[in-house]
């Protein structure tokens, strides 16, 4: 009876309690502690590092697509077309409608290839300037959608270049200098 006395007082003691409170039920110290030591610095810069590069590739990957000659081929048949003028400038754009033919790359479009729209043939209606290619402007209408459709592709085949990438800095980082003896 004593001991359970003697534990009562101290379970129940205001200093006792308000440090147990501090020390185990603050989920914000809590978290802070779980990420100190499970997080380094160290880990931190690879992480940073590494997301610099997957946003650096998604981009690439991206240009790389939207790119004539790189991304797809194009061709096609004018139908119609005319001059517009519009603001008080007297500048002057295209209108041009036909049929287009497009080839994706299967590298950078291997979804659209999988579901078997790798080439696209159809109509189209643009509106551009007299300076502006008509097979580029005509054919990046189209290509938007199938960029959308390979987004997941690009995330992920950018991911993976971005961790060999930093597997491959990190070997190189290892390797001793010329003149050094290897540990």
């Amino acid at each position: 009876m004593v001991y359970l006395d003697c534990w009562c007082k101290g379970m129940f003691n205001a200093d006792s309690q308000k440090s147990l409170t501090a020390d185990y039920y603050d989920p914000l110290l809590k978290s802070q502690q779980l990420i100190r030591s499970r997080l380094s610095m160290k880990h931190i810069k690879i992480f940073l590092r590494v997301l610099f590069v997957w946003m650096i590739l998604l981009f690439v990957f991206n240009m790389l697509s939207r790119t004539y000659g790189i991304g797809y081929t194009a061709s096609l048949i004018v139908t119609d077309s005319g001059m517009l003028s519009y603001g008080r400038s007297g500048r002057f754009a295209c209108w041009s409608a036909g049929y287009l033919y497009i080839t994706y790359n299967p590298v950078l479009f291997p979804v659209s290839h999988i579901l078997g729209d790798g080439q696209y043939y159809g109509e189209f209606r643009v509106v551009h300037y007299p300076e502006d290619n008509l097979v580029e402007v005509a054919a990046l209408t189209i290509i938007r959608e199938e960029i959308w459709r390979n987004l997941p592709y690009f995330f992920v085949l950018s991911f993976v270049l971005a961790l060999v990438l930093e597997k491959l800095l990190s070997f190189i980082r290892r390797m001793p200098m010329r003149g050094q003896e290897l540990k």
